[in-house]
Parts: structure tokens; sequence; C-alpha cells
């Protein structure tokens, strides 16, 4: 036992018994124990390998970890997200070919479906009851008090909540220097906040938060916060939220 380990259950191999999960994040180092005829035994094992990690993921630091069977195969996956490289992945176990498959990944870009990844966000599984048939994933950040449920449908990451009350049509230039518009479709009289935030989840400009009429918005933001400082080049999330629906774009400001 070492001070960086990490220690997570769950039957990730289907058998209806729950497999322990060792990690360290300092070395690197993984290992999948399950109990077999009263003792521990060792099924899976990264030989310490940096590269390995544990099933491919290598950046055990600043991890976030959620085992559940997203799928519904009768196999729990774990779902990694970390919040300094933005990166999320979900993997699955396969005894057999001792190898650790996608279910989904995000390839770096920041989000869940849109969903900044943020530090402080915190992350439940479970059957909401969205008659999808699929177990879903609860993204909460406590600090602005955003939230957004999404499930995994054929490798991808989706929102349970649909855009029935709005969409986003375009947002062009993207990535931009000066200025980029963003075009919103309502179909039907509604309030709507439309928010800028960073890649921490704070926010940093309020575009509108008033009532427009069904149709077509177009807002311009020309890359400043709301005391009119200019921001630096980096990636940025686009959120606009109306009733029940919650919409994100990744916006990136290169100058």
């Amino acid at each position: 036992m070492r001070s960086n380990d990490i220690y997570l259950s769950g039957d990730i191999d289907g058998d209806n018994k729950a497999e322990l999960i060792i990690a360290n994040s300092s070395s690197n180092c993984a290992s999948v124990f399950k109990l077999i005829n009263g003792n521990l035994t060792c099924i899976w094992f990264n030989n310490c390998n940096p590269n390995v990690g544990l099933g491919g993921w290598t950046n055990l630091y600043n991890t976030k970890f959620v085992i559940h069977d997203f799928d519904k195969d009768n196999r729990e996956e774990i779902m990694f997200v970390n919040s300094s490289n933005l990166w999320c992945t979900i993997k699955k176990f396969d005894l057999n070919s001792q190898y650790w498959p996608d279910l989904f990944c995000n390839y770096g870009n920041g989000t869940i479906c849109g969903w900044p990844i943020s530090g402080s966000d915190k992350y439940i599984s479970g059957d909401y009851g969205s008659n999808n048939n699929r177990e879903n994933l609860l993204c909460i950040n406590p600090n602005n008090g955003l939230s957004n449920l999404f499930y995994v449908n054929n490798a991808t990451v989706e929102d349970v909540v649909s855009s029935k009350t709005q969409e986003i049509l375009s947002v062009s230039p993207n990535p931009f220097n000066m200025q980029t518009k963003l075009s919103v479709n309502l179909v039907k009289d509604e309030n709507v906040k439309i928010i800028i935030y960073n890649v921490l989840g704070k926010e940093i400009k309020l575009l509108n938060n008033s009532v427009l009429s069904k149709g077509i918005h177009t807002f311009v933001w020309d890359g400043t916060d709301n005391n009119n400082n200019i921001l630096s080049s980096g990636n940025y999330f686009l959120k606009v939220i109306s009733g029940s629906s919650v919409l994100t774009r990744k916006l990136i400001i290169n100058k």
C-alpha cells in the first residue's frame, strides 16, 4: 500500500462478482484482482509500464473515476475524466484478450458531449428513468450550479435532454480572432441565458439573460469578459440554457 494508490471496485468482467482495481498515480502501476477460492488473485497487471497505465489511461493524476454498466451489457466499465488534459474515456475490460477497448473517447476536446470538463465537476451514474434503456451519467458543477444528464449510445455520449426548445445553428468563425457570431433557434418564446465559460468552469461573459421570441437570434461575442477585458488565446465554452434544455459548444480564440 502506497500513499498515491487508487482503489476501485466493480464487476468489470461480467461474472456478477466485483473485482478490485489498484493503481498508483505516481508510478502508473496498475493491477486487477478477483477473489478465487478464497484467494485474491491477479487477473491483469500492466508490468508497471508507464505507457500502459490503467488499461491504456496513462495520466492517473487529477483523474476522476466512475464505474458503471453504461451500455447495459452486464459488465461494468470505467470512466476516466482528467481535468488537467481535459480527456474523457470510458473503457471496457476483456478478460480473454487482456485488452481495454474504448466505449467512448472525447480525444481531448475538453468536453463530454459539450459539457466543459472542470476540476469542480461531480459525476454520478445510475438509471434516472429517462426511458432510453441506457444507464445515465449526471454531470454537476457546484461552482456555477449547472448540471446535465447524458447516456452512452453506440460509442458516443448523448444528451438525455434533447434540443426540444432550442438549438445552436452555427458558431462562425470558430476558431476566431476578433469576434464570432452565435445563432440560436427557438421553437417557442422563452427566457434564454447565453453564457461563456473558461476551461475551469468559471463564467466570464453573460451574452443574454432575457426572454426571446420564437425564431432565430444572432449574437456577437468579441472575445471579452464581463469587464470588457480582452481574453487570451485558448479554449472557451458557450452554454445556451432555456427551460430544461442546455446546449454547449466549444469556442477557440486564436490570436
